[in-house]
């Protein structure tokens, strides 16, 4: 996995090795459903390898875990190790010298996975490691915590796009791990990764429609960060069987919560009982049918229902909204001046700036640098708002922005024009604000407006947009249920959350009760009472057909969500507050 920093060799690699915990967590896991298949257990030798082995911590896991299991006494065991850095391969070599077994027959090489033998083609480079261990058809286990984020420029034009679906756009190298499973683990093996979350994101979609269609996937946990002492990337464990899908095959999945997760690191709880009381099963067939293949792992069977009422709607927000960002600039304001045509750009960690207007580059550490952004007022300005002056429903501008600078990008005036609904990008579920007063935003802030823009039904959104509704389909479709470095909403995401039908006359007459309760506290910059806020998400409720055990199951996964502010808003009203209501 990758690691910050920016000179080790750690950083061009993208590795960190595994804590202790996780491996053995992981190691059992994967041996686990392979015990379950008969024909693992009747295997007279057990291989498995490690392709980016490290220090050799998964491989002597699974080793052990496999010497133990009395249905695979004496079983000789296979075990290779292959990575591209030499030293790595000496402590994994020292590693495993540590379990003492005749069973055990050892082959460490130091190469890249992807050119394991340099004049050769990847299949026949690894064929020729088969061969020399005497493994014929493919590995029966793999496993890996595969570099994340590796810098792989210096081999990239030597790897076969055939061999590499996911060699593409903006990849990651844990990606190519995973093909390379794939091709040398045989038919009916297993393999297991630790991986980083972004496999859950939507760019990632090539690689989940690759493990959908091309094997059975057994488990997908969420385990987030702080798993690696130092590094904040959240990941992910996923084991698969190396065959082709059945509509009956069944993923085992779960989330780890953060209060778990603080036990587990604090060695009050172990993996295995946080999987216990957390886990749930899902049909692979539901991630193949949806959109981008998504893994909506925190979305239960027991839920699907709910959503079933949200997406019988053709439409989304994106058929009655536009969506854009404000200024192109952070929240600090501070620019720097280009030493060719004087133009100003905003100030950027990098090395080098293209400036904007000429296209030259200059030096930002070197260049003339001021703010923009300012907490009086001052010539030229005016009210400025950032994504952590909004709260839910209210936010007021506490900054003031300087216009007419050469080389910003402000955008056109009309961009801010009001009435529009401001969201912001960053955090966890949905913080949004309805603003009357035309002020300016920055670009970490979204920008909705009507289209076409004579409707005046933003109070109705807003309502929509802020409900507990919304935040259940958001975080069970995307999984944003706790903070972690770098949370954010993308425009995306916004634009595709369900429109319920706007045209029935019933409907009608809700959407219209609900801007009467909003307007008139709004336009105050008031934010709307308990009672007020229970009838919009009765109203709410009303467009999409929610009954009294859906709401017990919304108010539910809001328990669930991590005790952060937006959350905390939601907190306000209880469950019992929606039903008395509804019983009245």
């Amino acid at each position: 996995m990758k690691k910050n920093g920016h000179s080790t060799p750690e950083r061009k690699n993208g590795t960190v090795y595994t804590p202790e915990k996780l491996s053995q967590y992981v190691a059992k896991k994967l041996l686990e459903y392979a015990l379950n298949d008969n024909l693992f257990r009747n295997l007279k030798k057990i291989s498995v390898v490690d392709p980016a082995s490290g220090d050799g911590i998964l491989l002597k896991n699974v080793a052990e875990n496999i010497l133990q299991q009395k249905l695979l006494m004496g079983k000789k065991i296979i075990v290779v190790g292959t990575d591209i850095d030499q030293q790595a391969i000496i402590f994994c070599r020292k590693r495993l010298s540590l379990i003492s077994n005749d069973r055990l027959n050892i082959e460490l090489v130091n190469t890249n996975a992807f050119i394991p033998l340099k004049e050769y083609s990847l299949t026949k480079g690894w064929q020729g490691i088969l061969k020399k261990v005497d493994v014929k058809k493919g590995f029966d286990l793999l496993i890996a915590n595969p570099p994340w984020g590796a810098d792989i420029s210096e081999y990239k034009d030597k790897l076969n796009l055939s061999d590499f679906k996911t060699l593409q756009g903006q990849f990651d190298s844990f990606e190519l791990f995973i093909e390379l499973a794939i091709k040398i683990v045989k038919t009916g093996g297993y393999f297991g990764f630790i991986i980083p979350d972004s496999i859950l994101n939507h760019g990632k979609s090539i690689l989940r429609g690759i493990l959908l269609k091309r094997t059975q996937i057994c488990f997908i946990a969420r385990l987030g960060e702080k798993i690696f002492p130092n590094v904040n990337r959240a990941c992910v464990v996923i084991i698969c069987k190396n065959t082709s899908p059945t509509e009956k095959n069944i993923v085992d999945c779960f989330r780890l919560s953060s209060k778990d997760r603080n036990k587990i690191l604090n060695g009050m709880l172990t993996f295995t009982e946080a999987e216990t009381t957390s886990a749930h099963k899902v049909p692979q067939e539901r991630f193949i049918k949806n959109s981008y293949q998504r893994f909506d792992i925190d979305l239960k069977e027991s839920e699907t229902n709910i959503l079933k009422k949200f997406k019988k709607f053709d439409k989304t927000l994106a058929s009655v909204l536009s969506s854009t960002r404000g200024v192109e600039l952070g929240r600090s304001g501070m620019i720097c001046q280009c030493n060719n045509c004087s133009s100003w750009s905003p100030l950027s960690e990098q090395e080098k700036i293209i400036c904007s207007s000429c296209g030259k580059e200059f030096n930002p550490t070197t260049a003339p640098k001021k703010s923009i952004i300012s907490k009086d007022k001052i010539q030229l300005s005016v009210p400025f708002i950032t994504g952590g002056n909004l709260r839910r429903y209210v936010g007021r501008p506490s900054l003031w922005i300087k216009l007419g600078v050469k080389g910003i990008n402000y955008k056109p005036e009309s961009t801010y024009k009001s009435p529009k609904i401001l969201v912001r990008k960053t955090g966890v579920g949905i913080t949004a604000i309805l603003d009357y007063n035309d002020v300016y935003t920055n670009q970490v802030v979204y920008i909705l407006k009507n289209i076409p823009e004579k409707e005046k039904n933003l109070e109705f959104f807003i309502g929509l947009i802020n409900s507990r509704a919304y935040y259940f389909y958001l975080v069970k479709s995307f999984g944003e249920l706790e903070w972690k470095s770098h949370p954010y909403l993308t425009q995306t995401q916004i634009l595709s959350l369900p429109l319920p039908d706007m045209q029935s006359e019933k409907n009608k007459k809700i959407i219209q009760e609900i801007i009467e309760l909003l307007r008139p506290i709004l336009k105050k910059e008031i934010i709307p009472s308990n009672d007020v806020d229970i009838k919009v998400e009765i109203l709410v409720g009303k467009l999409f057909s929610l009954n009294e055990k859906d709401y017990r199951i919304i108010f539910n996964a809001i328990e669930e969500s991590d005790d952060l502010i937006p959350v905390m808003e939601l907190k306000k009203i209880t469950v019992s507050d929606i039903i008395n209501k509804l019983k009245k």
